[in-house]
C-alpha cells in the first residue's frame, strides 16, 4: 500500500469537500469554439498555427475559470491536441498547468498503450519525471515532464508489460490511472474487444467482465491509498449502467471515471450506476455538455458569454449528479429493508 498521501486519496477528499463528482472534459474542437475568440487570436497572430494555440489556451483557461467551483477535476483531451504539432503540445501543457494552479485535479485523457520500453516512456510522460542530462558529476538525473498529470487514461490491450509499466509508475509517484473497461460508445467495438479478448477466456462471460476478474484486481495491487481506494481505477462509460453495477460487485474499490453523460445520452443516474453504499466510487466526466453548452438548449447565450453557460452546465451537471447519487442509495436502502 502507498503510504503518503495519493491521486485517489486527493481526489476523495475534494469530492467529499466540494460535494461534487464532476469531471469536466476538456476537448477544444475548432468548428464549436466561439467566433470571438478565433477573432481575437487571428488579430493577434494572423491565421496562423501560433493563433490555434493562443485559440485552444483562451478557450480552455476561460472554461477552467468557469466551471472550478463545480467541478473537481478536468480531463484535457490528448487527441484535439496533437494534431497542430508543436503549438498543438504547448497549449495542451499550458492549459494543463493552469488547471493544476487553479488547484484542480487533471486527468490526461491520452489513452495510451504500448510495449516495452515506450510504456515506460508514456507512463513516465503523463505522470512521473523524464530522463535529462547529467549532473556536474557525471551523474543521471530526471526532470519532471511538462505534461504530469494527476491521473491518466490508458488502453488495456497491450498485456502485462504495459500493465506493469503503468502500475510501476502510479506506486511510484502516487499518482493514478483509469484503464479503459467499458468506452461510453454504443457498437463500433468488435475490433477492441477482439483484441482484448486473447486476454481472456472463452466463456459466456463479456471481455469486460472477465477482464475485472482476472486482471484488474492484479493490476491493482499495491496501489491502494490511505482511503482504501485503489489508484489504478476503470473507464465505464455511463452508457453502460448495467455494466457498471456489475463491475462494481467485482471490483468494490476501484473508481470509475464514467464519460458520456449529456452528448452522448446518459442521464445522470445513469452516470453514477457504480456508486457504493457511501455514494463514492464515480468521477462522471461530461465534456461537450458542459464546454460548449452556449450551443445547447436550456443554456443557449451569445458566443461571447460562451465561459457564463459553462458554468451554468456544470453547476445544473453538479446537482443532478448529487441527487442522482441520493436517489440510488435511497432505493438501495428501500431494497434491502424490503
Amino acid at each position: 500500500m502507498v503510504q503518503s498521501e495519493t491521486f485517489i486519496d486527493r481526489l476523495v477528499h475534494a469530492i467529499q469537500e466540494k460535494r461534487s463528482v464532476l469531471c469536466v472534459g476538456i476537448d477544444p474542437q475548432f468548428d464549436s469554439i466561439p467566433e470571438p475568440l478565433k477573432r481575437e487570436a487571428i488579430s493577434r497572430y494572423g491565421k496562423t498555427l501560433r493563433a490555434i494555440r493562443h485559440l485552444f489556451e483562451e478557450f480552455a483557461k476561460r472554461i477552467i475559470h468557469a466551471v472550478e467551483f463545480d467541478a473537481v477535476a478536468v480531463k484535457p483531451n490528448w487527441g484535439f491536441f496533437v494534431g497542430y504539432g508543436y503549438h498543438g503540445f504547448r497549449a495542451y501543457q499550458n492549459i494543463l498547468q493552469y488547471a493544476q494552479r487553479q488547484g484542480l485535479i487533471v486527468i490526461a485523457d491520452g489513452k495510451p498503450g504500448d510495449g516495452p520500453p515506450t510504456a515506460q516512456y508514456y507512463a513516465k510522460g503523463f505522470l512521473g519525471e523524464m530522463p535529462f542530462w547529467p549532473d556536474g558529476d557525471g551523474r543521471p538525473t530526471t526532470i519532471r515532464s511538462p505534461i504530469r498529470a494527476d491521473a491518466m487514461t490508458a488502453q488495456v490491450e497491450l498485456g502485462e508489460p504495459w500493465w506493469d509499466a503503468l502500475r510501476d509508475e502510479v506506486v511510484a509517484t502516487g499518482r493514478g490511472a483509469f484503464l479503459m473497461l467499458r468506452s461510453s460508445f454504443r457498437g463500433g467495438w468488435s475490433g477492441h474487444e477482439s483484441s482484448i479478448q486473447r486476454h481472456t477466456t472463452i466463456s459466456a462471460e463479456p471481455w469486460w467482465e472477465q477482464f475485472a476478474q482476472s486482471h484488474m484486481k492484479k493490476i491493482c495491487a499495491d496501489t491502494a491509498g490511505k482511503t482504501g481506494w485503489y489508484n489504478v481505477g476503470a473507464v465505464v462509460g455511463a452508457t453502460f449502467p448495467r455494466e457498471a453495477e456489475t463491475i462494481r460487485k467485482i471490483l468494490p474499490k476501484v473508481w470509475f471515471l464514467t464519460p458520456g453523460l449529456g452528448d452522448q445520452k446518459a442521464t445522470a443516474d445513469d452516470a453514477v450506476a457504480g456508486v457504493d453504499d457511501q455514494g463514492l466510487g464515480v468521477l462522471a466526466a461530461p465534456s461537450r455538455s458542459v464546454i460548449y453548452a452556449y450551443m445547447r438548449e436550456g443554456f443557449i447565450r451569445p458566443p461571447e458569454e460562451f465561459a457564463q453557460a459553462a458554468a451554468a452546465a456544470a453547476r445544473v451537471a453538479r446537482d443532478a449528479l448529487n441527487m442522482a447519487i441520493q436517489r440510488r442509495l435511497h432505493d438501495r436502502k428501500n431494497a434491502t429493508v424490503r
